[in-house]
């Protein structure tokens, strides 16, 4: 399967979002990808405020239609009221006809809106099983690098050990140009998080192009966007601004047979 990722702007505005995740689509089909990847918070914009936020469902079924009217699905990251009326930080899947497939929700949330669970249980609902029958582990964030900071499970080694996930989406939007040595160090370790599971799984992982709060910013991102197998960046678009990404993604069993 190919999978095209996009490391656009999430901005505060929901309009300006949907524009640049509709360009991504386009890319989408330009490259004849069977799904297209957001970053994390893409469709909402990033906000830890109860009194601002408000679901993107009109948002979301816009750029569905969009996507399904090309032939594309969709791995939307966005915040999300769930059917509890709780909300979550997800990433949404839906089928290249629009038809709802499945969601991931990050695991390892922190500030006072989003609702977050690191169970056993809550991090196999995050492997899903896509229409060639491979299984696909999301994450989001700190789902990916935040074991080593917090402790608890390392989860992409949960979805691997108990759930047999064989590849891995990953939607990111962490904090960036603060500090010049807190970004060196952040991004080294991320890298390093990121190239340890792809020694043997491929991943994608995508980053916003500005800052997380949807401010403007020129500098790299957080961490690298691209797509990742055998420990080597497969896809490397530059770190500044915004890029696109596509390559074909699969279990280690489709790579050995080709």
């Amino acid at each position: 399967m190919i999978f095209a990722g996009g490391q656009i702007a999430v901005t505060k505005d929901r309009n300006q979002n949907v524009k640049n995740i509709k360009e991504l689509i386009d890319y989408a089909v330009e490259m004849k990808a069977d799904y297209y990847v957001t970053p994390e918070y893409s469709v909402s914009g990033w906000t830890d405020d109860a009194d601002v936020y408000s679901p993107p469902t009109e948002e979301v079924a816009e750029l569905v239609d969009y996507a399904a009217s090309k032939n594309v699905g969709s791995m939307l990251a966005t915040l999300w009221t769930d059917e509890e009326d709780k909300v979550r930080n997800q990433i949404r899947v839906y089928d290249k006809d629009g038809t709802f497939q499945d969601s991931g929700n990050k695991l390892r949330t922190w500030g006072p809106l989003e609702v977050g669970d690191h169970s056993t249980e809550a991090i196999g609902n995050n492997v899903i099983v896509m229409g060639n029958g491979n299984k696909i582990g999301l994450m989001l964030c700190n789902d990916l690098w935040g074991g080593g900071l917090e402790g608890g499970p390392c989860v992409w080694k949960e979805m691997l050990h108990h759930y047999s996930a064989h590849y891995f989406v990953h939607a990111t939007n962490a904090r960036r140009g603060h500090n010049r040595f807190q970004d060196e160090v952040f991004s080294e370790y991320h890298n390093a998080w990121m190239r340890m599971l792809a020694l043997d799984y491929d991943l994608l992982t995508v980053d916003n192009a500005i800052k997380m709060e949807g401010d403007p910013y020129y500098g790299e991102t957080a961490s690298q966007s691209g797509i990742l197998r055998d420990g080597y960046w497969v896809e490397k678009p530059p770190r500044n601004g915004v890029a696109y990404f596509a390559n074909t993604m699969g279990s280690p069993y489709e790579k050995k047979s080709k």
